[in-house]
């Protein structure tokens, strides 16, 4: 007996006596299962009296036994005794894994969980899902990976991303022979808190004017839909909301008081947060004219 994947060879002897009507041919009962019952067999027939025959159309890494039955103008023979049991050999996994959940819950992670695969698209030994994960727009960047060995384990929380970030996720079934084709799914993550603007600075002072001028914070970690200006001189604080989305911006705040101490921040702000605060300006505005 000889064997691949999806097909065995079988040889075997013919009966002792064939009652003066040669054999025309045999029916081959296959039987799948170790524990099964031969009522539940399937048969082909082979297409002449040779004592070899290769069946075809096997699953990959399955238990099978068989029986032959001689056939002849007369009829058929009792089945002869089972074959031992045999395992077709391994195959790559064909299945892919049905992800059913992607999300991101906070703006570093992405909780990701699918269906367990079955056994019939495994083709060998189960050892493991293997879960891929990259940033999308980072082609040069090597993915992470993590290997399940648990077979009941079927969910994983991907920690340390960056947030408002698109991630391709994979999912692979792995067996000896290597992994099955992958199921990829994109998630973006939840925005983040914006770090503090770039190189704010003061490009103009007058009696009752600053004008500031500031860039785009270097990581927005999510979508900058303008900024808040904080101002304010002993116990007086203003706020003033500039609606933006520029890389460079340049605002001027009027109507101050001459000779005036003020400290200016300036955050970015997205929809649901606002970032990180500059370090704060101390500016004298300037002394008012005579009368």
């Amino acid at each position: 007996m000889s064997f691949d994947s999806r097909s065995v060879v079988l040889s075997w002897t013919p009966p002792p006596r064939d009652n003066n009507a040669p054999i025309t041919h045999f029916s081959i009962q296959i039987l799948e299962g170790e524990h099964s019952d031969w009522s539940r067999y399937q048969s082909i027939s082979t297409q002449n009296s040779d004592l070899k025959y290769k069946v075809p159309n096997l699953k990959p890494f399955t238990v099978y036994s068989y029986r032959v039955v001689a056939i002849n103008r007369m009829g058929a023979s009792e089945p002869s005794e089972p074959s031992y049991l045999m395992m077709t050999a391994r195959e790559l996994p064909s299945g892919k894994v049905r992800i059913s959940e992607a999300y991101s819950g906070k703006p570093d992670s992405i909780f990701v969980s699918w269906d367990p695969i079955t056994q019939e698209k495994i083709h060998g030994e189960f050892l493991g899902y293997r879960v891929f994960w990259k940033a999308r727009e980072e082609d040069g960047e090597l993915s992470r990976q993590a290997d399940i060995k648990n077979p009941n384990q079927t969910k994983i929380s991907l920690s340390n991303l960056r947030p408002y970030t698109a991630y391709v996720i994979s999912i692979q079934v792995l067996n000896p022979l290597g992994a099955g084709p992958s199921n990829t799914v994109l998630v973006t993550t939840k925005q983040g808190v914006p770090s503090t603007p770039a190189n704010l600075s003061v490009t103009s002072v007058s009696q009752t004017d600053i004008s500031l001028s500031w860039y785009k914070p270097e990581h927005s970690n999510g979508k900058i839909i303008g900024y808040r200006i904080y101002y304010n001189h002993g116990r007086d604080a203003e706020i003033y909301t500039v609606n933006t989305s520029s890389d460079y911006n340049i605002y001027n705040i009027s109507h101050l008081m001459p000779f005036t101490r003020y400290e200016i921040t300036v955050a970015a702000i997205t929809a649901s947060l606002e970032g990180q605060r500059s370090q704060p300006l101390q500016i004298m505005t300037d002394v008012a004219g005579p009368g």
